[in-house]
């Protein structure tokens, strides 16, 4: 059975090969072992700088919190009143930050980019469809760690709702033991 830890050595086995610009991996994980994730993510961080590779996570929770706190009055009032509108302005600032060029610049072929929390997103937009954005756009490997569970072969299941889209991943990687 697939643990946490036994996934993340295989997906840095993996980042380690040169090849892996421009790839995407899928990384699920059951969301119950978040905490325990985000402290082993500082390993997988070192373990691939001693190989001459930087990983750049971003955290899409608090890219949308920052999103929402800049005009967090006026959307708490107009969230009851209109959610649609609300969610469009969130998704309208922050898929063009998450998806922006200069977020990633100076990023060589050997680097890695990783989104994390990305379960911030939900409701305002679809990862998948932020990543479809990216996707060849990036000159490093994108590791999207998702807090999820799989279904079928290419969906996934966020936050107990399924998400509905089927993602083109190069490789994947699917943590099963909630336990070690």
């Amino acid at each position: 059975m697939a643990t946490l830890t036994s996934e993340l050595d295989r997906l840095v086995a993996d980042l380690r090969k040169r090849n892996s610009a421009g790839r995407l991996y899928m990384f699920v994980y059951p969301p119950s072992v978040e905490r325990r994730f985000d402290g082993e993510l500082v390993d997988v961080v070192a373990r691939l700088s001693s190989t001459g590779r930087a990983l750049r996570l971003i955290d899409v929770n608090a890219l949308v919190n920052s999103v929402i706190l800049e005009r967090l009055p006026e959307l708490q009032a107009s969230w009851g009143a209109d959610q649609r509108a609300t969610s469009e302005y969130i998704r309208s600032k922050a898929i063009p930050t998450l998806v922006d060029p200069t977020l990633y610049a100076g990023g060589s072929p050997t680097d890695v980019v990783g989104w994390t929390r990305v379960g911030g997103a939900y409701p305002f937009f679809s990862i998948a469809s932020a990543a479809e954005r990216l996707i060849g756009r990036l000159n490093a490997a994108f590791v999207v760690f998702y807090p999820g569970h799989l279904e079928g072969k290419t969906q996934f299941r966020l936050l107990g709702k399924r998400d509905g889209y089927q993602y083109r991943f190069d490789a994947f990687y699917n943590v099963h033991s909630h336990e070690e």
